[in-house]
C-alpha cells in the first residue's frame, strides 16, 4: 500500500516559485488550499490586488487529503444545531456547492466531477434514532430528503437518510485548475513560503516570512487549518484537531456517497479515474495525539475494507487533519471590527469541500462589500460570535484537556531506555529525568528531541500509524526528524542531548 494521497498521486501539479522579494498588495491570502485559492480568485475577480503564499505546495494540506465529497449533507449535523443556525449552516454549504459547480462549468475544469446522491446510514437502533432526528431537522428546514431501507452498500442497514443531487470530484484537479486561472490573471502565488509572524499596525498589516521577506497589506486572510495567531481569537481554547484515515482500492464501488451515523465513522464513495473504477473508504479517526491502536487508524479501516468489500486490498492509504469547533460551526470572518483586518477560516469539521467555497464567499464579501451570501449567515459563522451554551461548556472542556496534557500527560510519560525502542519505531520516554521524543531508524540511528510541542509546550505522543510525534492540545504534528508536519506550531522540535 502506498502511504500517499490518491489525489496527489493522480494529478499533475503546476509549479509556482518561492517569494524572493518584499511585496505590497491589498490582501494577502496565507494558505494554498481550497479556501485560500478560491478566496483569492473571488477577490481578484472583484478587482482586488491580492497575492497568495503557501508554506509547502498548493493542495498539500487537508485539501489534498480529503474524501472529496461535495455535499451539503454532513452526517448527523443539523439536528445538533438550533433551527436558525442549522438553516444558516445548510444554506451556506448549499451556496458553496453551487459555487463549485459554477466554476467547473464556467472554466471547463476536468476534475472527474460527478453528481451523486448522499446517504447517512444506520446499522444499529441507536444510529437509526439519530438518523430520524436528522430527518426531523431536515423537515423543519424544508429540505427535500427521504428515508430509504436499501442502498448499494454490500451490507445490511436499518435505514439511510438520502439527499439527492450532491457531488464528488478530484479535489486537486479542481484546485490546480483554479490556481492556473490565478496565474492567467497575473495573481502572484508563491509556494515554499511560510509566514512566521504577523504585526497589525494602525495603517497596515505586515507579514514576515521564512525567506526574510516582508509582505505589507491592508488585510490578511489566514486560510490555514489552524490560524497562526492565538489572539484575539483564543483558538487554543476554541479549536482542536482530529485525524481521519482513508484508503483507495482498485475495485468497483457502489454509486452514491455514504457515511455511518455514529463512531467509528465509516465513509464510502466511488471514484472513476479514466476507465478505472476506484473504491474509497475512510473514517476511524481520533483526536490528534490520541490514537487508539484497536479502534482508530489504518488497521481497523483496512479491516472494514476487506470485510465489507469481498477481501478488497488498499492500493493507497493516507490521512487528513481537520479543525473541530465548540459549537460545530466553522469560524469564518474578521477578527477585528475595524481595518486593517485579519480574516480566518477554520474548523470545517471534516467537511471542507463546500465549507471552503462558502468561506471564500463570506470573506470576499466582507472585504469587497458585496452581498453574494446573506449577511445573517456571516454572523452565524463569525469568529467573534459568543454562544454561551455549547461554547461555555466547550471552553471549559478544551481548557481541561490542555491542563490535563500539561499535568497528567507530562507526569504519565514513562521512564524508559532507548534500548526499548525497536528499529523503525518511535516513543516518548523519560530518560535521565528528561522527556524525550525518540525515533530509531532502520539502521539503528536514534534521533532525539525534547518531547514538547513548540507551539505552547504540551507533551507529545508517538503516532505509530503515521510515524509522527503529535500534540493532543492543539494538533501540531512533527516528523520523526523533527520538522513541522501540521500547525499551529511553526518551529521544528528542539534536539535533545543523550
Amino acid at each position: 500500500m502506498k502511504k500517499v494521497s490518491f489525489w496527489i498521486d493522480t494529478a499533475s501539479k503546476p509549479d509556482f516559485s518561492k517569494m524572493t522579494k518584499d511585496i505590497d498588495c491589498d490582501v494577502i491570502v496565507v494558505g494554498g488550499g481550497l479556501t485560500g485559492i478560491t478566496t483569492a480568485l473571488l477577490l481578484a475577480r472583484a478587482g482586488v490586488n491580492v497575492a497568495v503564499i503557501e508554506a509547502d505546495a498548493i493542495g498539500s494540506g487537508t485539501s489534498g487529503h480529503t474524501t472529496a465529497k461535495v455535499t451539503a449533507q454532513h452526517g448527523i449535523k443539523l439536528s445538533m444545531l438550533s433551527q436558525g443556525k442549522a438553516l444558516a449552516y445548510y444554506n451556506a454549504n448549499l451556496t458553496g456547492l453551487k459555487l463549485v459547480r459554477s466554476l467547473i462549468d464556467e472554466l471547463n475544469i476536468e476534475c472527474d466531477f460527478e453528481t451523486q446522491d448522499s446517504y447517512v446510514y444506520a446499522r444499529s437502533a441507536a444510529e437509526e434514532s439519530d438518523v430520524m432526528d436528522e430527518l426531523a431537522a431536515y423537515k423543519r428546514l424544508d429540505i427535500e430528503a427521504e428515508i430509504v431501507k436499501q442502498t448499494q452498500l454490500p451490507f445490511d442497514i436499518r435505514c439511510a437518510l438520502k439527499l439527492k443531487n450532491q457531488a464528488q470530484f478530484h479535489p486537486l484537479k479542481y484546485l490546480y485548475a483554479l490556481a492556473e486561472t490565478l496565474r492567467d490573471m497575473n495573481v502572484p502565488l508563491f509556494e515554499q513560503t511560510k509566514a512566521l509572524n504577523i504585526e497589525r499596525n494602525e495603517n497596515n498589516i505586515r507579514l514576515f516570512t521564512d525567506k526574510k521577506k516582508t509582505i505589507t497589506v491592508k488585510s490578511a486572510v489566514l486560510a490555514t487549518g489552524y490560524p497562526m495567531i492565538e489572539f484575539p481569537g483564543l483558538f487554543f481554547l476554541r479549536l482542536f484537531q482530529e485525524r481521519s484515515y482513508i484508503m483507495a482500492a482498485q475495485k468497483q464501488a457502489p454509486q452514491g456517497m455514504y457515511l455511518s451515523a455514529e463512531k467509528p465513522v465509516e465513509s464510502v464513495r466511488s471514484h472513476a479515474l479514466g476507465c478505472q473504477p476506484w473504491l474509497l473508504v475512510g473514517g476511524f479517526g481520533h483526536r490528534t495525539g490520541k490514537e487508539d491502536k484497536e479502534d482508530t487508524g489504518f488497521a481497523p479501516l483496512g479491516g472494514f475494507l476487506k470485510d465489507s468489500f469481498a477481501g478488497a486490498e488498499a492500493a493507497y492509504g493516507w490521512s487528513a487533519q481537520d479543525g473541530m469547533t465548540l459549537d460545530h460551526i466553522p469560524y469564518v470572518g474578521s477578527l477585528y471590527k475595524y481595518e486593517p483586518n485579519l480574516y480566518v477560516a477554520t474548523g470545517y469539521e471534516k467537511w471542507g469541500m463546500t465549507n471552503s467555497a462558502a468561506a471564500a464567499i463570506m470573506i470576499s464579501d466582507e472585504i469587497t462589500g458585496n452581498k453574494a451570501i446573506d449577511p445573517d449567515i456571516r454572523d452565524v459563522f463569525s469568529p467573534l460570535r459568543i454562544a454561551p451554551g455549547a461554547s461555555a461548556g466547550g471552553f471549559a472542556k478544551q481548557a481541561a484537556e490542555a491542563v490535563y496534557e500539561f499535568t497528567v500527560g507530562n507526569a504519565s510519560i514513562p521512564v524508559g531506555s532507548l534500548d526499548d525502542i525497536k528499529t523503525g519505531e518511535g516513543a516518548v520516554l523519560r530518560i535521565n529525568g528528561h522527556a524525550v521524543a525518540a525515533y530509531k531508524d532502520e539502521n539503528g540511528h536514534v534521533a532525539m528531541f525534547k518531547a514538547h510541542c513548540t507551539h505552547l509546550g504540551c507533551p507529545l505522543e508517538y503516532n505509530a500509524s503515521e510515524r509522527s510525534f503529535d500534540c493532543a492540545c492543539h494538533g501540531s504534528r512533527f516528523s520523526v526528524t523533527g520538522e513541522v508536519l501540521e500547525g499551529p506550531a511553526i518551529k521544528p522540535l528542539e534536539r535533545a542531548d543523550r
